[in-house]
């Protein structure tokens, strides 16, 4: 299965491709884990026990911009457009995401934490159930589909056979993947 926000070389090699729009990649990630944890019998509870750990940070953390930057070769001070967005207003499908925390549409994230980005904190197993609520079939595939011309119900057809790929307790699954998880916007949810 290839999942990828533009048909490629990659695309003609697997059994199934996935377009999706830009920086979802986080979105479908959770609707999977949603899958996961709702389906009796797909966890390994042994596995998880012995080797997980939930936990949580803060979510005004920025967005990895620096106030202020200097130009290494000139040494100048220099302030980019992203660098001077010290907040910005959440939107519609944004506040659908971070409901359990109070969070609405229009509310205005600002850059409070920044020095604590790496800060974190452990959670309950129900809190991690909690924070995946939002990620239904319908919302990530209303927010992620990438092809204009898929019809929705189609491309619902695949995330819901991608997530039973990762349900099926027996199967072994192995994923690669090039500038998502690692490089997203905000960093892995």
């Amino acid at each position: 299965m290839n999942l990828t926000t533009f048909t490629n070389r990659c695309s003609n090699l697997a059994d199934s491709e996935i377009v999706i729009k830009p920086n979802t990649d986080l979105a479908i990630q959770n609707y999977i884990l949603r899958e996961i944890v709702n389906r009796p019998g797909a966890i390994d509870w042994d596995f998880v026990n012995q080797n997980c750990v939930f936990a949580t940070g803060y979510v005004d953390i920025g967005y990895g911009l620096r106030r202020r930057s200097t130009i290494p070769s000139t040494g100048r001070k220099s302030w980019t457009r992203p660098a001077r967005r010290h907040s910005r207003v959440i939107t519609k499908d944004e506040a659908v995401a971070m409901a359990s925390l109070g969070i609405k549409e229009g509310d205005r994230m600002e850059m409070k934490n920044t020095g604590k980005a790496g800060t974190h904190w452990a959670i309950s197993f129900e809190d991690f159930k909690k924070g995946l609520e939002p990620y239904t079939l319908d919302f990530v595939a209303q927010l992620s589909k990438g092809n204009a011309d898929e019809p929705l119900d189609e491309f619902k057809k695949k995330l819901v056979a991608l997530a039973d790929l990762y349900v099926e307790k027996d199967r072994k699954v192995v994923s690669f993947w090039d500038n998502g998880f690692n490089q997203h916007v905000r960093g892995p949810g």
